[in-house]
């Protein structure tokens, strides 16, 4: 998790300069004049005969092939939630995102000392809109003024936030965490919101929660520690439609 939280710093310091810079910009003489903490928690392991009687249809499957089957089967969503909340260097760092996989994403992202801010990402774009907090702290009321309520919009590929917009990016997440499987074991069947679930172990002490089915989910990542977190996914295949900001909220950023 401590790559989510490098990637948090740099481009959230980035977007602060942007917008701090134009803030004050504008309030020189010579220029023209919702934070919600996201949540997460993983489930926690129920007694063995919790799940007695219970068919396993991963039995026999390496944490490989575990691995490998969740990806694939996580990618083929129509949708899916994300929430996160981590913990490291002494942040808090937290993300709310609902996500059309490949297509399109928005969310929260949010930190307990700099503040938060909303993204929504479709195709090659992003809008960001930071809250009043974070827009004050970097540009005092005149960033507040420019920005508040306001979307900034930037490319979601290339560029100096392109790195921030890949944490609503399933595809993404799902490499970062799926893709090696080098010492990762197999625990015994658990449950996870009062459904069956495969347990599995990473050599960092990470536990994955993998729903025990047929096409099994990724339902929870969690680490404790100095490092701690946890990341949790649910929502699967649920009606969801992302668009983009009218027109109206977003801001006039020169050079975005």
């Amino acid at each position: 998790m401590n790559k989510t939280h490098r990637i948090w710093g740099t481009s959230v310091v980035s977007l602060l300069l942007a917008v701090g810079a134009t803030a004050c910009a504008a309030a020189a003489p010579s220029a023209a004049s919702g934070s919600a903490q996201a949540s997460a928690s993983a489930s926690a392991a129920a007694p063995a005969d919790a799940v007695a009687g219970h068919t396993d249809p991963l039995a026999g499957q390496t944490p490989g092939q575990i691995l490998a089957k969740v990806k694939t089967d996580m990618l083929g969503l129509t949708s899916v939630h994300s929430t996160a909340q981590l913990h490291d260097s002494g942040k808090n760092l937290g993300w709310d995102f609902y996500e059309v996989p490949g297509k399109a994403c928005r969310g929260t992202l949010s930190s307990a000392s700099e503040g938060s801010f909303g993204m929504i990402v479709k195709g090659d774009k992003a809008w960001l809109r930071l809250d009043a907090s974070m827009l004050k702290q970097v540009g005092g009321s005149s960033a507040v003024a420019m920005f508040k309520d306001k979307y900034i919009v930037t490319s979601s590929t290339s560029g100096q936030f392109s790195s921030l917009t890949e944490m609503c990016d399933l595809t993404k997440t799902m490499s970062q965490y799926m893709d090696d499987a080098t010492g990762v074991t197999r625990g015994g069947t658990t449950t996870a919101d009062g459904a069956p679930a495969v347990k599995l172990t990473a050599p960092d002490g990470s536990v994955i929660l993998i729903s025990d089915t047929a096409t099994p989910y990724l339902v929870s990542i969690t680490k404790t520690g100095s490092s701690a977190g946890a990341i949790r996914f649910d929502g699967f295949n649920q009606p969801l439609d992302i668009t983009p900001p009218p027109a109206s909220q977003v801001a006039s950023f020169p050079g975005m």
